[in-house]
């Protein structure tokens, strides 16, 4: 039915029909993941980008910006000339002209409320020409244009996105579908939240996702987005316990023994926040990190961060000096609760020429296992993660025979100075997504990890530009391990 040969065939019967639709949504109200998507406008710097493919007009009631509001598939609660009809006021118009946008948009008017009685429903002719009226929806045999549905403009805005957030939507139409396929040449970071997740569906690959109902998950992300935003821009360096060191003579330690850390631990008397898993965060080289600044200066020279506040919301947002949001949501904003990346999931810089990528860590409240002895993992977050596509000539060989799973630190921040990161753990509410790299169980496993671990020594150039220690880090099934 949702075709316009269909809608020519029998424009009083469809009309019935969507007037029946139209009285069905008119009892709806935004749910907590509408408000969500509001709130979130105010608390990214330069506001986001809404492009829905709802028809419910619900994203308006909630109170999103109308000027930043794309609405793809058109809007039940309106009608318009319809313009493949002889005589109409937009008959041979090219509705992706910018000198027609506003001739074409002038035509656009309420749709009536649904009769009572629906014997009595009438299709509209316009005021203007006398040509019947139409649904402004955009059906399936008809194309996205500009003046009636803003496609252009939901293009661009994907092009200009850092994070591009897709909500329950299957991106089975057209426009979601080339939105996914910009983000991913412009190098943005997505997310796709939805209650079915299917790792194995191709147009999954190469994002994050929150397997979730978005009227649960959204509020929960927005209240952590705010508390983030409190923090200072650099964090407390987070009390490490002495006891998390790895311990001298265990075959990680090497000839040495060595301490928590060779940087100067502040404590902080501020208490400590409470993790959030699926955050993550990158931000400039500053006071508190884990890593000694290398002699020389990077051939990149390090940015400097946006505004003099101390908060981290002067700097959110201003990767590549684009600041917008995008969400693609789909018929209906449904809701639920986060679960973990894929192994695919980048961290922030993850994908940077620079060795400085990886340590041997896990949590730092913990301290040692039960058993006293050095886990025999690497929480690794740069170049020698296995789906690192840096082309650094050691990913692979430093892979080789180890198991990986991703993995997020929590308590923990990426700092990137030009090309160097390093992760400094803080009392913070960030994580840093990686990949868990552990020995397979075996009489030699103790030998490959100390094989391993100098491997990671000499490419990392510890101890004289980084430190290690020992922390938990949360697996994608949700338990903890050791590294």
């Amino acid at each position: 039915l949702a075709t316009w040969q269909k809608f020519d065939e029998m424009p009083q019967e469809l009309w019935h029909w969507y007037q029946y639709r139209w009285g069905i949504c008119r009892e709806a109200s935004p749910n907590k993941g509408h408000h969500a998507l509001v709130e979130l406008e105010s608390l990214v710097p330069g506001g986001i980008d809404l492009v829905t493919q709802n028809i419910d007009g619900l994203h308006r009631q909630a109170g999103s910006d109308t000027t930043r509001l794309c609405e793809i598939h058109g809007r039940i609660d309106e009608m318009r000339c319809d313009e493949r009809v002889e005589g109409a006021c937009l008959y041979g118009l090219d509705l992706n002209d910018p000198a027609n946008l506003e001739k074409a948009r002038a035509t656009v008017v309420k749709t009536p409320k649904p009769a009572k009685n629906e014997k009595n429903e009438r299709l509209p002719k316009c005021a203007k020409c006398g040509v019947r009226q139409r649904p402004k929806i955009l059906w399936f045999d008809e194309c996205y244009n500009e003046a009636l549905y803003r496609s252009k403009t939901a293009l661009e805005a994907t092009k200009q996105c850092d994070v591009l957030l897709i909500i329950g939507t299957q991106l089975t139409t057209g426009l979601p579908s080339r939105m996914v396929q910009t983000a991913q040449e412009s190098g943005a970071t997505m997310i796709r939240m939805d209650p079915l997740v299917d790792l194995a569906d191709p147009k999954s690959a190469g994002m994050l996702h929150v397997q979730a109902k978005s009227g649960e998950a959204l509020p929960k992300i927005v209240s952590e987005l705010r508390a983030l935003l409190k923090e200072p821009l650099i964090a407390p360096i987070a009390k490490l316990d002495k006891a998390a060191a790895i311990p001298a003579g265990s075959p990680a330690a090497g000839s040495k023994s060595m301490s928590a850390s060779k940087a100067t631990l502040r404590s902080s008397s501020s208490p400590k926040l409470p993790p959030l898993a699926s955050a993550s965060s990158s931000k400039p080289t500053g006071n508190g990190q884990l890593s000694t600044p290398p002699s020389s200066p990077p051939k990149t020279p390090p940015k400097s961060p946006a505004g003099s506040s101390s908060s981290r919301s002067s700097v959110s947002g201003s990767a590549a000096s684009r600041t917008s949001l995008k969400a693609a949501a789909a018929m209906t904003l449904k809701q639920e609760v986060p679960r973990a990346s894929s192994v695919s999931g980048r961290s922030g810089g993850s994908t940077r020429p620079s060795a400085s990528a990886a340590k041997v860590t896990t949590k730092i409240s913990h301290g040692p296992s039960k058993s006293n002895s050095t886990p025999m993992a690497f929480f690794v977050y740069g170049t020698l993660r296995p789906d690192d596509d840096s082309g650094a000539a050691w990913t692979k060989t430093f892979c080789e025979g180890l198991n990986a799973e991703s993995a997020t630190l929590s308590g923990a921040s990426m700092y990137i100075d030009g090309s160097y990161a390093a992760v400094s753990l803080e009392q913070t509410r960030c994580s840093v997504r990686g990949v868990l790299l552990s020995v397979p169980q075996s009489a030699a496993a103790a030998k490959l990890f100390a094989e391993k671990l100098a491997e990671a020594d000499s490419i990392e150039g510890y101890p004289s530009l980084y430190d290690r220690t020992i922390v938990t880090v949360r697996i994608a099934s949700g338990a903890s391990r050791q590294a």
